[in-house]
């Protein structure tokens, strides 16, 4: 397995108008944070150090943030913390999910809710497939 897939904490971050549902687990699924933080600046920055703070508890490297593009909610959130200085220390990759692609992702989990399947677990799990998908390419062509 992939040291930096294990070593990477994935943020899912729902996105409304007022605030920004957040979770952050790692590949196995344990859940390191998990906070609502208001959709502003201020907001934002007490976002950037509640991570903050979790990295210097736990040894990640790298962080991969997902966010589910709704209206234009998301924009701002995304732009700032792909942006971010501190962030950037951790290698910080933030995507922008088109809502059509995660919805249809988390149909094929028909026995959960919305609120049990957090934007976070589609991120890791997706993630999860494409270095699955990867790997086995490589095992493949070694075959060949």
């Amino acid at each position: 397995m992939n040291d930096t897939l294990l070593s990477t904490l994935f943020i899912g971050i729902d996105v409304s108008l007022a605030s920004n549902h957040i979770t952050a687990m790692d590949f196995h699924e344990n859940v390191y944070l998990r906070k609502n933080f208001t959709n502003n600046i201020p907001g934002s920055d007490t976002f950037v150090q509640a991570v903050l703070d979790c990295l210097h508890k736990f040894p990640f490297t790298h962080i991969v943030i997902g966010i589910e593009s709704t209206s234009i909610y998301s924009t701002h959130i995304a732009s700032f913390l792909a942006s971010d200085v501190t962030l950037k220390a951790f290698n910080v990759k933030v995507y922008v999910l088109n809502p059509k692609t995660t919805s249809k992702y988390r149909e094929t989990f028909v026995n959960l809710q919305k609120q049990t399947l957090p934007i976070v677990f589609l991120l890791q799990t997706t993630l999860a497939l494409v270095r699955l998908k990867q790997n086995l390419g490589k095992v493949i062509k070694t075959l060949h």
